[in-house]
């Protein structure tokens, strides 16, 4: 989860842990950061299409089988809803980035 996109407001806000929200120090971590990436392929592909976005969604992830180096973050609804709207917020960036580069280059 690197760049400016969710990853960056997540590791920037209070969710964050001292393993970057990684499984291993590399890859997406089990539990919140998971759930936040499958966030992200829901409000950039689905709710485009039928005008509902991710905020608000009462779908978790049960975390408590999951083996990691790292111990995984379970989602409760209050970090879910961080996360949520870290996702909604990424996804707008990227629509108004395109429309300026759009915009910039005719």
């Amino acid at each position: 989860m690197s760049g400016y996109g969710f990853g960056y407001i997540l590791r920037s806000s209070s969710l964050n842990n001292e393993y970057d929200l990684t499984r291993d120090g590399t890859h997406c971590g089990y539990g919140l950061a998971e759930y936040t990436v499958a966030c992200c392929y829901y409000e950039s592909l689905i709710a485009p299409r039928c005008g509902i976005s991710v905020v608000g969604n009462s779908a978790r992830i049960d975390v408590s089988d999951k083996k990691s180096k790292y111990p995984p973050v379970n989602v409760t609804d209050k970090n879910a809803l961080i996360a949520q709207e870290a996702v909604y917020l990424a996804t707008k960036v990227c629509i108004i980035a395109k429309i300026l580069k759009i915009t910039l280059l005719q």
